[in-house]
């Protein structure tokens, strides 16, 4: 890369974060392999929180599209009010971890790879799992890879494909959407979902990631990732985790967020589908939308809690 030629990766300048409502985290971080896609660097930062008790049960939470650690602020109050170590790492692209460039940097296979080289370096055995949005998608592939590693899952607002086809309905409408942006105003797409809930300061700490368009090739890429025939990468990895969750007989939660026109479907397909929904409770957060971690997030610590406390 000459002197004068764009940068391949940037990342968020760390005054954008100073002085966040309910966020007084340092920032730390793991390197992990930039892979394929980045070819320009040999690793990425990944940015996370750890907070709670070095030898309490681990809960590991991770965010979607197009938010960052940031939604799980009360949540991690809560866990660690319970308890609980508390681990969330921001993907690739988003919050105070590393944003590469290219769009070609960004696929469904890299994402995975980035949080399971995350996952191996910093947390321990016997965690619990939470994933919503994208952080489900990605997240239960990677969990499920360490399936011996983890003792329970609770999804919130998320989804896990195996049917792979040209999208329709309310999704594809978002990925049409985002494909016409230049830049995605994502504290005011959050604080829409929730008329009145957020601050002006709280939905200014969704744009902290992204300055500009430079940082924001992750968000703008993310709805396009979906995978629409078997044959794809990515279907193969979800397909995959999906013989791990066809015979997963441990604690498997979900607590979802309502109203949810895009992921809301999710919930009654994972009861039906994974053995180990049999055994736990499921239910939903009236008004707390797709979003749930904003106005579900009690609800939300307390599921957790149950299914870490299982056998």
């Amino acid at each position: 890369m000459t002197a004068n030629s764009s940068p391949a990766v940037v990342r968020a300048p760390d005054d954008r974060f100073a002085g966040l409502p309910d966020w007084p985290y340092g920032r730390r971080e793991v390197l992990v392999p930039a892979g394929p896609t980045v070819p320009e660097v040999d690793t990425i930062s990944i940015a996370y929180i750890d907070e709670g008790p070095r030898d309490a049960t681990p809960v590991v939470m991770l965010h979607g599209e197009p938010t960052w650690g940031y939604l799980y602020r009360h949540m991690i109050r809560d866990l660690v009010d319970l308890g609980y170590r508390v681990l969330v790492p921001d993907q690739v692209g988003f919050g105070r971890s590393d944003q590469p460039c290219a769009r070609s940097a960004y696929t469904y296979a890299a994402h995975v790879a980035w949080i399971g080289a995350w996952w191996d370096a910093v947390v321990p055995p016997g965690a619990v799992f939470f994933g919503q949005d994208w952080g489900s998608l990605v997240g239960l592939a990677v969990a499920t890879q360490r399936a011996d590693a983890v003792r329970a899952i609770v999804i919130g607002n998320g989804i896990l494909a195996r049917k792979f086809k040209e999208q329709t309905g309310a999704f594809a409408q978002w990925q049409s959407y985002v494909a016409s942006l230049d830049y995605l105003d994502c504290g005011a797409m959050v604080a829409a979902t929730m008329p009145g809930h957020l601050s002006a300061a709280e939905q200014a700490a969704y744009d902290a990631p992204f300055p500009d368009r430079t940082h924001q090739m992750g968000a703008l890429v993310f709805p396009s990732l979906v995978p629409t025939s078997a044959e794809h990468e990515a279907a193969r990895i979800m397909l995959a985790a999906w013989e791990v969750l066809d015979t997963w007989d441990k604690p498997f939660a979900t607590r979802y967020g309502t109203p949810d026109p895009i992921t809301g479907h999710g919930q009654r397909y994972f009861i039906e589908h994974v053995p180990g929904a049999a055994r736990c409770e499921h239910g939903t957060v009236e008004g707390a939308g797709h979003f749930s971690q904003e106005r579900g997030h009690a609800e939300l610590a307390a599921a957790i809690d149950t299914v870490a406390r299982m056998p």
